[in-house]
């Protein structure tokens, strides 16, 4: 789920094209199962944009290594 987030967030700063590549390749193996990581990624990318830094502390550090 951190490979296209910067590093500043706990990311791999993967380019796009592979990290969607990686997502399309998992998709098409089991959607059901990748709609998941897909959902949690979305939720910190919005964070990352628009949180607080309280939000970013909290939430996102977890949500990136899978925890959440």
């Amino acid at each position: 789920m951190a490979s296209g987030f910067s590093e500043a967030h706990g990311g791999d700063q993967i380019p796009l094209i592979i990290s969607g590549t990686a997502s399309f390749i998992f998709a098409a193996s089991n959607y059901s199962a990748s709609a998941y990581p897909g959902l949690t990624s979305g939720a910190a990318e919005l964070i990352t944009s628009f949180g607080s830094q309280e939000l970013l502390d909290t939430y996102v550090p977890k949500m990136l290594d899978g925890k959440w």
